[in-house]
C-alpha cells in the first residue's frame, strides 16, 4: 500500500492535531526502564541498509551523528566500516545496553558543560555516545559531521520543539554533508503519538531553505501491533537531504524611507508580534513598524528629561515584550513596555552604553564603548526593577554592536579600535561561548586576506544556525563569516542595492532584515536557492 500527499490531505485533513502534544524526558527515561521500545530494530534498518550507497556516496572515514540513537545496531555496523559514530541519548540504560548487546567495552566520563551528564566511549575510540538532552547538546563542542542517520529522532521530537531540532542538526552539518531522513504518515486524528505525524510540507518548512529535499522511498510498515494504537495503515517515507548553498540574497521589500525615518541606528523584532522596531533620530525615538512595512505605533519622546531619549544607540525586545533603549545622551538604558509606557531608566553605571541584545534566558547584554566592557543585566521587566548586573567581560577595545545565539547562547562582539593617526580604524569580531571564553575573533587585516576590499563591520548577528553575519560599510555589503571555530569563512550574502548598514536581524522565516542608515530604511531580503 503506498498512498501518496495529496490522499492523505484529502482523507486526513486535520495535521495540527497533535501540535501540543507533549512527553518529557522522565517519560522516555520510563519507557526504556518498563521495556516498552517497540521502536528499536534488532536487525536493522532495512531502507538504510538499501540506500546505504547512496548514504556514503563511496567515502571513507566519515563522521556519522545518530540523534536519540537509542541502541541502534546501526552504530555498529558504521563504526566496523571504519567511520566515527557520535549519538545523542537521554537514557543512559538504552546507551548501557548498545555496548553490552554488541559486546564492546567502554568507559565513561562526566559532561563538564553538563550538569549531571555523561559520555559513553568505546574502547576502540570511535563511538561516543553522549547523555543528556538533545537540546543541551550546543554547550558541548562534538565537532561536524559528514552524515546524519535521523530515523526514530524527529518523530520522537515534541511537535513543538521541530525548529530548535532542525537548528541544532543543521548547526552540526560539514559542508557537503548527506542527511538521511525517515518519517511516518498515519492518520494523526487516530493516534497521539510518538511517534508523530511529519507530513511533506512540515519537512520543507524545517529544511527547505537549507537543503535540497529528495523522497528516496515510500514503504507501508503497517504491524499487528500498530492496531493497538487505533490505525489501519502507516507508510514510512526516506529522504536524502543535502546542501543547497544559496545565491545571492535578494531585496524582496523595502520600508520607512525619509521622513518616516531619520538616521536610523538600532534595529530588532518582537518575538511574539514579530514587528519591527526601529531606534532613530525623530520626535519620538522608536518607531514600530507592522510586518507588512507599516507603522504601527511610535513613541520616547525627544528631550532632556530622565524619561525622554535623547541620542539612541541601539534597541532590543526581550522575550515578553519589552523595549530596551541604550542612550548615549545621558549614557542610560532605558526600557519601556510595547506601547511606549517607561519602566525603568538605568542610569549612572556606563560611560557609554552602546549595543544591546536579548539573551534567550530574557536578560539583557550591553556594551560600554568607553569603559570597554560588556555587560549582563537581569530585569524584572514587568515590575521595573533591576535585579542583577554581572561584568562578562572587561578588557574590549571600543565594543559596539552586540549579538547572541540563541542556538549556541554564544555572544559576538564588535570591537571598532581607534586608529593610529591619521589612519582609518579597523574592526575586530570576537565571538565568546556562554562561558566566556574566546571561540572565535577575526579582525580587518584579516578579512583582506579573503575579500577584495576593505572590511568595515558596523553590525553583527547570527542566523538560524549559528553562522556570524556582518555588515560592511566600506564596501556596502552584508558577508557571513560562518562559525566562530570555522573564522573566517568568508562569504558574500548582499554585494549591492545598500548605502550604509547599520544593523541586522533575522525573522523566524529566516528573512534578512537590513537597517540601511543613509537610506533610512529598512530592506528585506530573501536568499535564492539553487
Amino acid at each position: 500500500m503506498t498512498l501518496d500527499l495529496m490522499t492523505l490531505r484529502s482523507r486526513y485533513p486535520d495535521t495540527e492535531v497533535q501540535k501540543n502534544r507533549v512527553l518529557t524526558l522522565e517519560e522516555w527515561r520510563e519507557k526504556w526502564v518498563d521495556g516498552k521500545i517497540g521502536f528499536h530494530q534488532e536487525q536493522g534498518h532495512q531502507l538504510l541498509k538499501k540506500h546505504l550507497d547512496t548514504f556514503l556516496k563511496g567515502e571513507n572515514v566519515l563522521r556519522v551523528f545518530f540523534p536519540l540513537c537509542g541502541k541502534a545496531v546501526e552504530m555498529k555496523w558504521f563504526a566496523d566500516r571504519g567511520h566515527c559514530v557520535v549519538g545523542v541519548e537521554i537514557s543512559e540504560l538504552g546507551i548501557r545496553e548498545f555496548f553490552t548487546e554488541q559486546n564492546l567495552s567502554y568507559s565513561e566520563e562526566p559532561i563538564m558543560e553538563i550538569p549531571g551528564a555523561k559520555v559513553f566511549k568505546s574502547s576502540s575510540g570511535n563511538i561516543s555516545l553522549y547523555c543528556c538532552n538533545l537540546f543541551d547538546l550546543p554547550r558541548v563542542n562534538i565537532g561536524k559531521f559528514d552524515r546524519i542517520w535521523d530515523r526514530g529522532a524527529l518523530v520522537a521530537v515534541n511537535p513543538g520543539d521541530r525548529k530548535c531540532y532542525t537548528d541544532i542538526m543543521l548547526s552540526l552539518t560539514r559542508k557537503g554533508f548527506r542527511y538521511l531522513l525517515a518519517v511516518l504518515s498515519y492518520d494523526p486524528t487516530k493516534h497521539p503519538g510518538p511517534p508523530f505525524y511529519v507530513p511533506d510540507a512540515e519537512i520543507k518548512n524545517l529544511f527547505g531553505s537549507t537543503c535540497n529535499i529528495h523522497c528516496l522511498e515510500k514503504v507501508d510498515v503497517f504491524e499487528e501491533r500498530h492496531k493497538s494504537w487505533g490505525i489501519d495503515y502507516i507508510v514510512e517515507k526516506l529522504y536524502l537531504l543535502t546542501e543547497n548553498a544559496p545565491g545571492a540574497f535578494t531585496c524582496h521589500h523595502v520600508f520607512g524611507g525619509w521622513g518616516t525615518l531619520v538616521n536610523p541606528t538600532g534595529l530588532a523584532l518582537c518575538p511574539k508580534t514579530g514587528r519591527v522596531v526601529v531606534a532613530h533620530d525623530g520626535r519620538r525615538r522608536v518607531k514600530i513598524f507592522d510586518s507588512g512595512g507599516g507603522c504601527a505605533h511610535q513613541f520616547g519622546e525627544k528631550g532632556e528629561g530622565a524619561q525622554d531619549i535623547r541620542y539612541p544607540l541601539d534597541v532590543t525586545v526581550t522575550n515578553d515584550c519589552h523595549v530596551v533603549v541604550t542612550d548615549a545622551g545621558d549614557r542610560s538604558i532605558k526600557v519601556f513596555d510595547f506601547f511606549g509606557q517607561v519602566k525603568l531608566v538605568i542610569g549612572g553605571q556606563f560611560s557609554l552604553p552602546w549595543g544591546v541584545e536579548t539573551t534567550p534566558q530574557n536578560g539583557v547584554v550591553v556594551t560600554d564603548a568607553e569603559a570597554g566592557s560588556l555587560h549582563l543585566l537581569e530585569v524584572d521587566f514587568p515590575e521595573g526593577v533591576l535585579r542583577r548586573t554581572e561584568k562578562l567581560q572587561v578588557h574590549l577595545n571600543n565594543p559596539r554592536g552586540v549579538a547572541v545565539s540563541w542556538l549556541t547562547g554564544a555572544i559576538a562582539v564588535l570591537e571598532h579600535p581607534p586608529g593610529l593617526g591619521t589612519g582609518a580604524c579597523g574592526t575586530t569580531v570576537k565571538v565568546f561561548s556562554p562561558s566566556m571564553q574566546l571561540v572565535g575573533q577575526v579582525d580587518t587585516f584579516g578579512l583582506s586576506l579573503f575579500f577584495p576590499s576593505r572590511i568595515t563591520a558596523s553590525a553583527v548577528t547570527f542566523d538560524h544556525q549559528g553562522n556570524v553575519i556582518v555588515a560592511d560599510t566600506s564596501s556596502q555589503a552584508v558577508l557571513c563569516l560562518g562559525k566562530p571555530e570555522e573564522f573566517p569563512v568568508l562569504k558574500p550574502m548582499i554585494t549591492h542595492g545598500l548605502s550604509h548598514p547599520v544593523a541586522l536581524t533575522f525573522t523566524k522565516e529566516n528573512s534578512l532584515l537590513v537597517l540601511d542608515s543613509a537610506a533610512h530604511s529598512i530592506k528585506v531580503y530573501k536568499a535564492d536557492w539553487g
